[in-house]
């Protein structure tokens, strides 16, 4: 009895190349790509190997190294003239009212403020910013009369609250402030270095920093200072300069495996590393989380530079690059001659960790795609 021959279908080739997909560090993936000048297949193959769609969530990532450090912050310098008898210990966090120096034996406190104390604050004084910066701190400090209040006008009440701190700070009773008798910073300081070499870090040739016994000058360095919380110093390839903007979340591996969140705060320009690469200097800020490793510590960092989300998702290696442009998956589906596999076109998304994100009709979690073995 004479039958129907087997159907015979029509098959793309498709042939297997390596190609780079620059994500996550230049992971390299196959990708597949289709000829269009296909001769009609007459013999069937092997079953191929499928995986099913899945839904997840990707996250590109970019991997560095980097070390602990405190930034670097400004010097502090001696403010009036007299004999240094006393400076802080390096690595010493002075706060609002603590000493950064003694000169005559008499301390020159910290107050908070971006504004210096440049001129001599006392009854009758003009209204000005300096004065509300000089009432701030005395209300920290816990020093205002009841009757004072916070604002651009030095009166009576500010004057005696005045009076009532220098009594604490052992300084004469005077109840004005002139320009030299405290040091002003933004917050707490680090003590970097004591009496730097050199002057001002904008001023390199500026005047020598002094010891303890010298009599310094109102202009001589006496701290270098820094900022009081580690911070980590990495730098990243120019190809993943996009993900490591200011504002992408990180993760900081420390020395003993422990993790903390961290995020970037500045970006550098472009420069060499010692292999001749270009590269990106980025500094990240650490979370609240405590980290007693000491500065100069290696870490590792990893930028996590974006998130897709319960993405649909398929193997890097399931992906056809069509001959004429763009993408599709070979969808395994079951008819009536068996197996059949049908090319798909797909957009795909982001890619991450060997999957990529991908978008079409018919593709949904579950569906089963070819993959190569």
């Amino acid at each position: 009895m004479s039958g129907t021959p087997p159907r015979r279908r029509r098959r793309r080739t498709v042939l297997w190349v390596a190609v780079t997909v620059v994500v996550a560090g230049a992971t390299t993936a196959a990708v597949a790509v289709t000829r269009e000048d296909d001769a009609e297949a007459t013999a069937e193959t092997e079953t191929p190997s499928t995986t099913p769609v899945t839904v997840r969530d990707l996250v590109e990532r970019s991997r560095a190294d980097g070390s602990l450090d405190y930034s670097s912050g400004r010097q502090l310098k001696a403010g009036r003239t007299g004999v240094l008898t006393w400076l802080p210990a390096e690595g010493d966090v002075i706060g609002r009212g603590g000493a950064v120096a003694r000169i005559d034996d008499v301390p020159v406190p910290l107050l908070f403020g971006e504004l210096p104390f440049y001129r001599e604050l006392r009854i009758g004084v003009d209204d000005g910013p300096d004065v509300l910066q000089l009432e701030q701190n005395l209300e920290a400090l816990g020093v205002t009369p009841d009757e004072m209040e916070i604002d651009d006008h030095f009166t009576r009440a500010t004057a005696r609250a005045l009076k009532e701190l220098q009594e604490d700070w052992g300084m004469e009773e005077t109840g004005v402030l002139l320009p030299g008798d405290v040091a002003v910073a933004s917050g707490e300081i680090r003590v970097g270095a004591q009496s730097p070499d050199e002057g001002g870090a904008d001023d390199a040739d500026g005047p020598a920093g002094a010891a303890v016994g010298d009599t310094v000058a109102a202009d001589t360095p006496l701290l270098t200072t820094t900022s009081t919380q580690l911070q980590v110093e990495a730098e990243v390839s120019i190809g993943d300069a996009d993900i490591a903007g200011v504002g992408t979340a990180a993760v900081v591996t420390l020395p003993d495996g422990s993790t903390v969140d961290a995020s970037v705060v500045s970006t550098g320009t472009p420069e060499k590393d010692d292999e001749d690469k270009l590269v990106v200097p980025i500094v990240l800020a650490l979370g609240d989380a405590a980290v007693a490793a000491p500065p100069g510590s290696p870490v590792s960092v990893e930028l996590v530079a974006q998130t897709a989300a319960d993405a649909l998702a398929v193997p890097v290696t399931a992906l056809v690059a069509l001959a004429e442009g763009g993408f599709a998956v070979q969808v395994v589906t079951a008819g009536a001659d068996g197996e059949q596999v049908e090319l798909v076109p797909v957009e795909p998304g982001m890619y991450a960790d060997g999957f990529v994100q991908v978008t079409g009709d018919g593709i949904g979690e579950g569906t089963e795609v070819v993959v190569p073995e």
